[in-house]
């Protein structure tokens, strides 16, 4: 990289007023799991980084990835009333 240049980056090529998109829930969960977290505590925490409370068992990734579209369903104005 020359002097001067920055990199390009998804913060700085999405378009206005867009949250940036959010890892995966297998990617979170997988990332806290190398971190040395355990199963539930890392399901657990994906969960919260999506807006889910903690619960006992931990939650599915499949779990969290149904209550995410639901989300953004319902952000978008298409989930059926």
């Amino acid at each position: 990289m020359t002097a001067g240049t920055a990199a390009v980056t998804s913060e700085t090529t999405r378009e206005p007023n867009q949250p940036a998109a959010r890892p995966s829930a297998r990617a979170m969960v997988n990332m806290l799991l190398s971190a040395g977290y355990r199963r539930i505590e890392a399901s657990n925490l994906a969960g919260l980084a999506v807006g889910l409370g903690p619960v006992a068992s931990g939650w599915s990734i499949l779990e969290i990835e149904r209550l995410r579209f639901l989300q953004h369903l319902d952000a978008s104005g298409k989930l059926p009333a």
